[in-house]
């Protein structure tokens, strides 16, 4: 993916986001879904193929776990209370 395409795509998922905003009333899961999946597969350029997610390791689940067949990325994505 090109720098253009990711920053246009950006671009949109923030404009919709604020126009879809009820930020407040998603669960992590939704949050996921709607920002999350699509900020790492429309701006920055990763493949659902690659994503593996809630991957356990010694008792801790890591939220992402990028690359394939090599893990590149881990994203932990913070708990809001």
């Amino acid at each position: 993916m090109d720098y253009e395409t990711a920053k246009n795509n950006l671009e949109e998922l923030i404009k919709w986001s604020h126009e879809n905003n009820e930020a407040l009333k998603r669960n992590e899961a939704t949050t996921r879904f709607h920002l999350i999946d699509r900020l790492l597969e429309n701006c920055l350029g990763w493949t659902l193929d690659q994503f593996e997610l809630e991957r356990a390791q010694n008792g801790e689940y890591t939220d992402y776990e990028l690359g394939r067949p090599v893990k590149r990325l881990i994203v932990e994505l913070p708990r809001i209370k």
